[in-house]
């Protein structure tokens, strides 16, 4: 039997806020023998996507100023960053290309910045504090993801 994620999240209340702890259980041994990524299929796009929505709760606890309430909006939140980079992300490029050249790419963390925020203005699980949030949330989330996918999938 093949577990492919697993997520437990339990949330207690601590003084003024909340604590959110995660348990992560994870056996991929069969996912490399399938060659679930070679073929896209139903399987690796799922395990792509909790990943993914992995990558954000633990942004969420690195960067002061990122909130994600729970593991379910951080999956939404990963649909429509995943839909915003699609759309958004390619306008933003194209129109501050002049300014992205001069600082040699720098200024595309801070389209990816902008598109995060645009994206926590429209989920009511998924917030952002101030733009330095975004811009340094889009950073350390560009990091966690690539490590995280690189060990997982």
């Amino acid at each position: 039997m093949l577990r492919l994620f697993f997520c437990v999240f339990e949330e207690r209340k601590k003084g003024a806020g909340f604590l959110l702890q995660s348990r992560i259980v994870l056996d991929l041994t069969l996912a490399k023998e399938l060659d679930l990524e070679e073929s896209h299929s139903f399987l690796y796009l799922l395990l792509h996507w909790f990943v993914s929505g992995s990558a954000l709760l633990l942004t969420a606890k690195l960067v002061p100023g990122f909130h994600i309430r729970s593991f379910r909006d951080a999956l939404i939140a990963a649909v429509v960053i995943g839909l915003a980079n699609i759309f958004i992300w390619p306008v933003l490029i194209f129109l501050t290309l002049p300014l992205n050249i001069l600082t040699l790419g720098l200024f595309t963390f801070v389209i990816n910045g902008v598109v995060l925020k645009i994206c926590a203005g429209l989920l009511k699980g998924f917030d952002i504090d101030s733009w330095l949030s975004a811009i340094f949330g889009a950073i350390v989330l560009s990091l966690v993801g690539v490590l995280l996918h690189y060990i997982l999938i």
